[in-house]
């Protein structure tokens, strides 16, 4: 079975840290207590393994944690790797995921980024400084009101627009219609001011 290795900072008293990475092996994958699991086929084959637990010498109270998973829980999908590693654990203030190692089958099936920072830089034609981007917002904003927004932004001096990740379409026609007068709006500002928002 191949595993994905993710490996946590987490802040907490020495006494406790074990339970608590043990709590994240189930809560990232079973999401319910250890006691409730009650077949050994699901403890072996889909809760995660703490395989390292090490404090950190440069921080009182801070420890290293790698857990590892079934590589089969994240179903070859990055969104769903995301939830592995990171999902239900997020919301709490005192772990963070500072690494994931991934197997090669899991990499090998992603080509990478279709341009990566640099390529992006180029594209804006923008080096040197932080790139300034926005997601169109409030959901329930009309088309016509996003596209102004989208255009203001990129009379601004923005380098990039995005759609919002919580803006959900009941059909292809309307994601259609925001993207194409959005992405009009943005090239009129891109003609007044010889910029290349994206």
């Amino acid at each position: 079975m191949e595993k994905i290795t993710a490996i946590y900072h987490i802040s907490a008293p020495a006494g406790s840290i074990e339970k608590i990475t043990r709590d994240i092996a189930f809560e990232q994958t079973v999401e319910v207590p250890e006691h409730l699991v009650q077949s050994q086929d699901i403890l072996d084959q889909v809760v995660g393994r703490v395989t390292s637990l090490k404090p950190l010498s440069t921080k009182a109270h801070v420890f290293e944690a790698e857990i590892q998973y079934n590589a089969e829980l994240a179903h070859n999908q990055l969104p769903q790797l995301l939830n592995l590693v990171y999902g239900n654990i997020s919301i709490k203030n005192n772990v963070k995921l500072v690494d994931v190692q991934l197997p090669d089958s899991f990499v090998s099936r992603f080509r990478g980024p279709n341009f990566g920072i640099q390529g992006i830089r180029r594209l804006l034609g923008c080096y040197g400084r932080p790139l300034l981007a926005t997601a169109l917002k409030p959901r329930g904003t009309s088309p016509k009101d996003l596209a102004a927004m989208a255009y203001q932004f990129a009379l601004g001096g923005g380098d990039i627009v995005k759609d919002d990740h919580n803006l959900i379409d009941a059909s292809f026609e309307q994601f259609q219609h925001r993207v194409q007068i959005c992405l009009e709006a943005v090239e009129k500002a891109n003609a007044t001011t010889h910029h290349n928002t994206l």
